[in-house]
Parts: structure tokens; sequence; C-alpha cells
């Protein structure tokens, strides 16, 4: 059997991922099968156990995907200040708005958030300590914290009410009281 390459893994992935997001417009999550997702995205079942071992672990690798666009977005702002953190985190939402929307759906918005806790925390910490300024803030992982559960929560009224303000007034909305 050939090896695959990293990208074509990485592919493999997307289209599995964008076969289930897309399944759930059709489907509740929870009757969403295996074969369902192999078929849409054009694949065997046996390539998709390759990949994944469950509907779960496609939401978690989808998390990661997100949270690396976050990343690649705030990097490409060069600050990490709350403004700087808001804007990469609401703009990536906006990216994903059908997404979010489908997620809001199925009630698996708070699933999100608990999946990328840990990744937003330990790639927080990974950049002040790269920035060599985690010696500056103590309890740095409350902080994060904070506004990481600040901006979700306003992520999931942002989606209940329709999506219609701006990462821009969304950002507003979440540094007035800072």
């Amino acid at each position: 059997m050939p090896i695959k390459s990293e990208a074509q893994v990485h592919r493999t992935k997307e289209m599995i991922i964008s076969a289930l997001l897309s399944l759930m417009d059709e489907y509740d999550y929870k009757d969403i099968t295996v074969t369902q997702i192999a078929q849409y995205a054009a694949i065997d079942r046996s390539t998709y156990y390759r990949h994944f071992n469950s509907k779960e672990e496609i939401l978690d690798c989808y998390v990661k995907e997100v949270v690396k666009e976050y990343e690649s977005f705030l990097l490409n702002q060069n600050s990490f200040s709350e403004k700087a953190c808001a804007i990469s985190f609401f703009t990536v939402c906006q990216n994903h708005k059908a997404d979010l929307y489908r997620l809001h759906k199925h009630r698996l918005l708070p699933t999100l958030l608990a999946k990328s806790d840990d990744l937003f925390l330990t790639y927080h910490n990974k950049l002040l300590h790269e920035a060599r300024r985690s010696e500056e803030y103590q309890d740095i992982d409350y902080v994060i914290s904070f506004f990481i559960g600040g901006f979700w929560h306003i992520v999931q009224k942002w989606v209940a009410d329709g999506m219609k303000k701006t990462p821009e007034q969304l950002v507003d909305i979440a540094l007035q009281f800072l």
C-alpha cells in the first residue's frame, strides 16, 4: 500500500470534516452514520477509520483546525493585546459562520467550547513563553480562561441572534467591560 503524503492525509481529513458538517444540514448529528459520512466524502469506510474513530474525533480535528487558523491570524496581527486577540478570535468565527450555525442548531457549540479551552490555553501560554513575556503575568491561565470563556459566550449569543454583527462590533462589545 502506498504511503500517503501529509498533504493527502490533510485533504482527506478536510473532506471528512466537510462531509459531516454538510450532512448536519439535512440530518440530526446523532443520527449521522459513518457510512453516510464516507459516502458524502467519496471515500471507503476503511479510509474513514484510518483517520477517525468517531464523529467526536472529527469535531476534535475541526476545533484544532479552527484554533490553528486563529493562531495564524493572531501572528499576522503582530500583537498579543486583548484587542488583537479579540479581533483574531471574532474574525475566525466570522470565517466559520455557517459551521457555527450548524453546531448551534445541533446544540454542539458548548461542546466546541469545551474542546477548544485547553487548546487556547496551551497556545497562549506558548506564545507568551516564546515572547519571553510569561513572567509578566501571574495566573495567566485564569486570565486566558476569562477571555476565551467570555468570547465564546459572545459567539453563542451572536449565533443565536442570527450573526448580524461584524467582528469589529463584537470586539467593541467584548472590550467595553475591560
